[in-house]
């Protein structure tokens, strides 16, 4: 990526001093017309065809989805009630010792919950999760549990 990067914007620069009929060093020390003339514009059109490429770059890159199949990956992912509602962040997977699979998931729960639960962690059981790919969507049940408790 870096590459590409160095490549377009050598090309963007060398497009210019050839449209412009400007070498190196004539440019830098002031020797031709248009450089003496017309210096804002120049700029203008440098920065305009790098902001370009720029944005160019960024829409064609494509955006990296978690795989979701690593348990390391889901720490830090979103969590989300089926109404909607934003709980928190992944914090911990805990495993059953017994047949190796997950058991509960430690939430870091979001500051307005923290403040009405008084807790800043929720653990909540694996059977209540009902989707995880970019997020977690949990039961709704739960969202409303954490709304019955008073500040």
């Amino acid at each position: 990526k870096k590459v590409f990067l160095f490549i377009g914007i050598s090309g963007v620069i060398g497009a210019v001093l050839f449209l412009f009929k400007l070498n190196i060093t004539g440019g830098a020390i002031g020797v031709g017309n248009f450089v003496k003339n017309n210096w804002i514009f120049e700029s203008v059109i440098l920065i305009v065809l790098v902001l370009g490429f720029i944005i160019i770059l960024e829409k064609t890159k494509k955006r990296k989805i978690k795989d979701t199949t690593k348990l390391s990956n889901t720490k830090g992912m979103l969590v989300y009630s089926s109404d909607g509602d934003k709980i928190g962040k992944i914090k911990e997977i805990y495993l059953d010792n017994n047949n190796h699979k997950i058991d509960k998931w430690l939430i870091c729960v979001d500051k307005e919950i923290a403040k009405k639960i008084k807790k800043k962690n929720i653990l909540i059981k694996h059977e209540s999760v009902k989707s995880i790919k970019e997020i977690m969507i949990v039961d709704g049940r739960i969202s409303e549990h954490l709304e019955t408790f008073k500040e």
